[in-house]
Parts: C-alpha cells; sequence; structure tokens
C-alpha cells in the first residue's frame, strides 16, 4: 500500500504487487516429471531472459532436440542416468537434492513393483520428503493386507485386545507377532484408539492423499490380488462369489461400464455405511483391464480382438 497526495488531498492507493514465485523444492515431489515441469515454469516468472535453449545448453544436451523437455515432462521419453545427472547440476541441486532427484528420476520409470517400493522406502528416509509425509498414512498401511484385516476386525468387535485371539478369528490366519505390528502401526496412523477392552475405529473411512493416490493404489491391489488367490480354494461356494468375463467392446462402451463400475462402488460404499450388526468380513475387489496392444489401439490400428 502506498500513499500519494492529489489536488483533492491525501489520497491512498493500493497496488498490486504480486511477489515473484521462488524455485520449487525437489523434496516437495515424488513424481520428477511433475518437478521439472514446476521449475521451468517458476524460472521463466523469475527471469524473462530464460530459455529452454539455454538451459539444455548448460546441462551439456543437444540442442538438436529442442522437444527434449517436453518429451520429458509428458512421459514421452526418460532419463538416463547421465543425462538426469546433468540436469541435476543445471538445475543447481545441492548434493542431497541430487541424489533425492536420482531417486525420484528411478521411482517414476521403475516397471517393477517390488524395486519400485524399494525406492519408496529410500525417498521416505529423507526428513523434507513428501514421501515420509504419504508413507505414515499409506505406503505402510498398503504394503501388507494384514493391516486391512486388523482394522476391519475392530468394526465389527472393540472388545478384544488379545493378538493370538484376533489372528485365529480373521481369514485366513494371522500371526499374533503379525497381528501386533498392525496394531502398533493402526495406532501410529490414528486409524484406531485403544478402549477399555479392546481397539475402536476412529473413522471408518480411509482417504488417500491424492499426490500419491496411483502408487499406493497398485500397491493396495497387488496384496488384494494376492489374497485372493490365496483363500480361493479354501472357500466353500456358498460363502464366496467369484466371476470373471471376457468382452469386446467399443470405446463409447468401454466407457459406460467404467462409469457404471464406478457408480456401482459408489452404491457398496453407501450400502456397508449404513449396515448394522455387522459380524463378518469381506474384501471386494473389482477388476477392468484390456487383453489387447494398448500400443496398437493408441495408432488407431487395433480392431476387435
Amino acid at each position: 500500500m502506498r500513499a500519494c497526495l492529489s489536488g483533492e488531498g491525501w489520497g491512498i492507493f493500493v497496488e498490486d504487487m504480486q511477489a515473484k514465485p521462488s524455485l520449487p523444492s525437489v523434496f516437495e515431489y515424488l513424481d520428477y516429471r511433475r518437478y521439472l515441469s514446476d521449475y521451468l515454469t517458476a524460472r521463466r516468472l523469475i527471469d524473462a531472459n530464460f530459455s529452454l535453449r539455454a538451459f539444455a545448453l548448460k546441462a551439456g544436451l543437444p540442442l538438436s532436440n529442442s522437444s527434449f523437455f517436453s518429451k520429458v515432462i509428458a512421459g514421452k521419453r526418460n532419463l538416463t542416468q547421465d543425462i538426469q545427472f546433468r540436469i541435476a547440476k543445471a538445475l543447481k541441486l545441492p548434493t542431497a537434492e541430487i541424489k533425492y532427484f536420482g531417486l525420484l528420476v528411478q521411482f517414476s520409470q521403475s516397471k517393477d513393483p517390488e524395486g519400485k517400493q524399494h525406492v519408496y522406502s529410500e525417498l521416505a528416509k529423507y526428513a523434507k520428503s513428501k514421501a515420509r509425509i504419504i508413507d505414515k498414512e499409506g505406503y505402510e498401511y498398503y504394503s501388507r493386507w494384514q493391516n486391512s484385516i486388523v482394522r476391519a476386525y475392530f468394526g465389527i468387535d472393540q472388545k478384544e485386545s488379545n493378538p493370538a485371539a484376533i489372528g485365529k478369528r480373521v481369514f485366513p490366519r494371522i500371526p499374533a507377532k503379525e497381528v501386533e505390528e498392525a496394531v502398533k502401526l493402526l495406532l501410529q496412523l490414528g486409524m484406531i484408539r485403544k478402549t477399555a477392552n479392546g481397539y475402536a475405529l476412529r473413522d471408518p473411512n480411509i482417504a488417500t492423499e491424492r499426490e500419491n493416490k496411483d502408487f499406493v493404489g497398485k500397491l493396495r491391489i497387488l496384496e488384494m490380488l494376492r489374497l485372493a488367490q490365496d483363500v480361493f480354494n479354501h472357500v466353500p461356494p456358498s460363502e464366496r462369489e467369484y466371476s470373471a468375463m471376457t468382452v469386446y467392446i467399443s470405446g463409447q462402451g468401454y466407457q459406460a461400464l467404467k462409469e457404471k463400475i464406478r457408480v456401482f462402488r459408489e452404491e457398496v460404499k453407501s450400502l456397508v455405511g449404513a449396515d448394522k450388526g455387522e459380524d463378518r468380513i469381506y474384501t471386494l475387489g473389482l477388476q477392468f483391464f484390456p487383453n489387447y496392444s494398448l500400443a496398437d489401439k493408441a495408432s488407431g490400428s487395433a480392431g476387435r480382438p
């Protein structure tokens, strides 16, 4: 705010001063492509003379491919170890942040679920890491199906605290030690609270933080698939419902069916939320995936299988 003297006396006017943006911290990200996009945007706003060409030159990258960064950010190109190091140096990252940036690249580009989990654990070791924050809310919980089962148990029985007894009452059975570990984690995450005789749920619903939803979602699905495979042959047909079908369908039909599944999931959540007298634990899984080449579809050459 500034004051000025005019012919009619003192007048006050507010000068709209927008603070210049600051460069983003790499520790705030779990996606290196998004980090690069935000960094380059901020550099342009801070320095009117900034150009991708000059940045590429500083990183020692070939200037013949002017669309390199656009392709990387769009996920159409990956970074090699050599190029990621050059870019990190051009970003003027300190040593710790260079290592963190390298882990981000590994995390984003890895196709191996176990390798991805390992890299995620390494990211979570950094005190300022976004992974460390989300780790407490997602990774640890979803990395083992036992946590979900033990948590669900306290939705139907709040008067039992004996790990061995709990482990014997759920299916598949869980060793007492693993129940103890699950209870400890659930308490740390604030998902359950201690009662006079046992434990109770703090909130019947769980929401996954948006930025990490894709990763922990995949993690949970893999765990639930393992669980379903384990119990398939051990539950009588009268106590389960398994089905599978393969269909051929149009793009429009695919979108309509996806929406139908989404609505069904919401209906299930509503039914479960209104249910009373709960006395059992069930896992519901839905899978709907393609059985043709996605690459062919993208090129427009795919037909019905």
